[in-house]
Order: C-alpha cells, then structure tokens, then sequence
C-alpha cells in the first residue's frame, strides 16, 4: 500500500507544493520515534484511569498548533 501526500511551502513569495508517494513501511519508519514518544503517557493515562488496552475502542487525535 502506497500514501500520497501533498505538502505546501513557501519559497520566498511564491507556494510551492511537492507530491511524494511512499509506502506504508517508510510512513512507519519515519514515525517510530513519534509513536515511541506517546508509549508511556499513554500507559499513564491507562493505569491512572483504571482502564486496560482492550477498553479502548476508538481514539480521537487532536492537533495542537503552537
């Protein structure tokens, strides 16, 4: 399976967009450090709330712009 993205920048003045097409093993690739990251505020938040892995159904993300 293959991901297309389109990213958009700026260069100067002018946009400038670049289509990039990768495969699922290269997106895990290039977020392992990230999902690494959320491993253990998550078990936090799991063994704080009394809840297991296998409560979880569903996960709403939410992005935080700085």
């Amino acid at each position: 399976m293959f991901f297309s993205t389109k990213r958009l920048a700026v260069s100067g003045e002018t946009p400038v967009t670049l289509e990039e097409t990768i495969t699922v093993g290269m997106f895990e690739e290039m977020t392992a450090d990230l999902v690494e990251l959320t491993k253990r505020p998550i078990e936090t938040a799991l063994s704080d709330s009394g809840y297991t892995e296998s409560d979880i159904d569903r996960i709403a993300l939410r992005w935080k712009r700085y």
